[in-house]
């Protein structure tokens, strides 16, 4: 049994070594530990071509939704530092601009309240 220990979760793989499938999607709730160049992108390993298959088409049908990337950049770069971080240095540490730390702290009012976007807004 193979296991990937990783933040936040251990997970063991119950796949024979060295029969797993791997493959990678978009997703916007998927921010690297370490590596901004990955955000946005999973990595899935899967017991066959037909169960990746299957993974790779619930991916596709699940919306891509900037403002949540956005605001998982925002929770990993919290959770590097102990204190809290002022606006300017949260854009120093994700790489996003004001607009951006703006629109993600509002997607995720909306969606924790579940408040409906208003008429014209994309």
């Amino acid at each position: 049994m193979a296991a990937w220990s990783g933040w936040p979760i251990t997970l063991f793989l119950l796949i024979p070594v060295g029969t797993a499938v791997y493959g990678r999607v978009r997703d916007s709730s998927s921010v690297h530990p370490i590596n901004p160049a990955r955000d946005g992108q999973r990595v899935l390993t899967c017991c066959s071509a037909a169960h990746l298959a299957e993974l790779q088409q619930h991916y596709r049908r699940r919306p891509f939704v900037n403002e949540e990337l956005w605001a998982m950049k925002i929770d990993r770069a919290m959770r590097q530092h102990s204190h809290r971080l002022t606006n300017e240095q949260l854009i120093r540490e994700t790489g996003l601009n004001l607009i951006q730390l703006e629109a993600s702290a509002t997607w995720r009012y909306r969606r924790h309240y579940d408040i409906p976007k208003s008429a014209g807004e994309q």
